[in-house]
């Protein structure tokens, strides 16, 4: 697919499902959060409210939740979470990919009205243009090694 094209494709074509979507319950202990960091390797978690519907109430950059574990600091998980980005599913893949740049993020969360119906990574795009994108995540080879890291507090 070229540029051009992005034009024409829309954010419910390219997002992953909600159900597929490994997140983060608000009501989690530390210990719970880092054990789902550990298994799904991902740099960015949606953090949702322990609702029937799930509703988004931030985003968890896993780096600075293990950087504060090494902290004496209680733990707070509402002050690491960023302000979600929310996309309509018919809004165009260019046009996210041109907000993302403007506002330096790498993932929005796709509703269709005031539904959630999955997620968009700025990888999701990318992969539209140039084919799939290997990651060192595909081969489980970074949870191996974060895993290890942690279990060490070595980062």
């Amino acid at each position: 697919m070229n540029l051009f094209a992005l034009r024409f494709k829309k954010a419910s074509e390219v997002m992953l499902p909600f159900s597929k979507v490994v997140t983060v319950r608000s009501s989690m202990c530390k210990e719970e959060i880092l054990k789902i960091i550990i298994a799904c390797g991902h740099t960015r978690l949606p953090v949702i409210a322990d609702e029937a519907e799930p509703q988004i109430v931030g985003i968890l950059h896993t780096k600075e939740f293990v950087a504060m574990m090494d902290t004496k600091t209680e733990f707070s998980l509402t002050s690491l979470l960023r302000k979600p980005y929310f996309v309509d599913a018919n809004e165009s893949i260019l046009r996210i990919l041109k907000n993302f740049q403007g506002n330096r993020i790498h993932m929005a969360i796709v509703r269709q009205g005031t539904q959630v119906i999955g997620i968009i990574t700025l990888e999701d795009i990318l992969e539209e243009v140039v084919g799939e994108i290997y990651d060192e995540d595909d081969d489980g080879m970074v949870k191996k090694i974060w895993g290890q890291r942690i279990g060490t507090r070595r980062y």
